[in-house]
Formats: C-alpha cells, sequence, structure tokens
C-alpha cells in the first residue's frame, strides 16, 4: 500500500478452515516509521481471493484496506486490496482483533488501519 508515503505489506495469511477463523499479517510503513500488526477475524462467513493478476507474485503489497460492519447482519466485511483495484481479498465475519485486542464494530471500526 502506498498512499501518502504510507506503505503496506500483506506478510502472511493463515486459514483455519474448521475453526473458522483467518489471520493477516500486516507490515506497515510510514516514513521511517515501521509497526507490524495482526488481524484476527473469527467466525468468518465467507473468504474470497479476487485476482485476476497472474501467479506466483514476488509480494503482497497493499493497496487498500477497508472495513465495515454490515448493518442488516451486524458482521464485519474487512477487504484488502492487493496491486490493483482488481485484486481483492474479502472476509466477513463475526469478531475482529488487531494485535490480540478485539474491536468493537459499534465503536471502533474506524480504529483499524485504514489504506
Amino acid at each position: 500500500m502506498t498512499d501518502g508515503g504510507r506503505e503496506g505489506t500483506l506478510t502472511e495469511l493463515s486459514v483455519d478452515v474448521a475453526g473458522r477463523v483467518v489471520v493477516l499479517h500486516v507490515h506497515l510503513r510510514l516514513g521511517q516509521v515501521e509497526a507490524e500488526h495482526v488481524l484476527r477475524l473469527e467466525e468468518v462467513g465467507e473468504l474470497v481471493l479476487d485476482t485476476p493478476a497472474p501467479a506466483p507474485w514476488a509480494s503482497a503489497a497493499l493497496t487498500g484496506l477497508r472495513s465495515a460492519v454490515d448493518p442488516g447482519t451486524g458482521e464485519w466485511v474487512v477487504e484488502l486490496v492487493l496491486w490493483d483495484p482488481g485484486t481483492r481479498l474479502r472476509v466477513r465475519c463475526a469478531t475482529v482483533r488487531l494485535d490480540g485486542m478485539p474491536v468493537d464494530p459499534t465503536r471502533d471500526a474506524a480504529s483499524l488501519p485504514s489504506m
């Protein structure tokens, strides 16, 4: 992700199908400041990777990270855009944890890193 000096990379993605958990490791850099974050998505109901880009990739650069709560279901919708707007990873889930801490969808949706 490159936005106003902000860069991001999806460094690891793990999926526990039986446990319905997706874990994303994201490396962010803003100027000289670097940070690693772990986004844990629990009670996953949908996981979609839409990628017209040919494989294999050298890396998974983030160009966007968005989150919202679906008002009809109360579920989180978390979307990562990789490389270009046509390459996306979208997850619908009941619970989001950022660096181990639960994120309250009624108060904290804006606290997720956005790109």
